[in-house]
């Protein structure tokens, strides 16, 4: 029983366990657009920096318009950028690939706005760049129920396999 019950488990557990290990290392972007820039941080799902990596500035077509590298903590900017629905595209190391879509408004705001106001608009851009990474976080309620879902789905195998198993025993009496 218990052979049968292991070469039912692990096949399960194994396709279980490959998408989060391919989850485990994936490459996050957030990014804000204020005063024609662009801000960004570049970042893995473990929270680490994604340092020195190419991140393109695209048209909704997809023509590439500007191309920086991000810094030692990740973050990058785009200057000098118009109003319109931009892409952003990052390429990381072992083939890891982000794209995220960003739709900068037009400037409204006076040219020459009181530093109170500059203070402000970091902080602001700070708590979105916060609050985009805590969407993108893998969370322990979905990991929980993705698990509980595998083993109900092994509980399903082993009632079936059960079931069969004293279905050949009983036609074979």
């Amino acid at each position: 029983m218990i052979p049968a019950l292991a070469r039912t488990l692990l096949p399960l557990l194994a396709a279980a366990l490959l998408p989060a290990a391919a989850w485990a290392h994936a490459l996050r972007l957030t990014a804000t657009a204020a005063d024609g820039r662009i801000h960004g941080h570049l970042f893995y799902s473990d929270e680490t920096p994604a340092t020195g990596e190419w991140v393109e500035l695209q048209t909704r077509e997809g023509t590439t318009v500007q191309r920086v590298r991000s810094d030692a903590t990740g973050r990058f900017v785009f200057a000098g950028v118009g109003a319109g629905d931009w892409r952003l595209v990052a390429e990381g190391e072992e083939g890891h690939r982000v794209e995220s879509a960003l739709a900068v408004a037009a400037a409204t705001a006076p040219a020459a706005a009181p530093p109170e106001l500059a203070a402000l608009r970091e902080e602001l851009r700070a708590l979105r760049e916060e609050v985009q990474r805590y969407e993108q976080r893998v969370r322990l309620g979905e990991v929980l129920g993705g698990l509980g879902l595998i083993a109900g789905l092994a509980g399903v195998a082993a009632w079936w396999r059960a079931q069969a198993a004293r279905r050949d025993g009983r036609e074979g009496a």
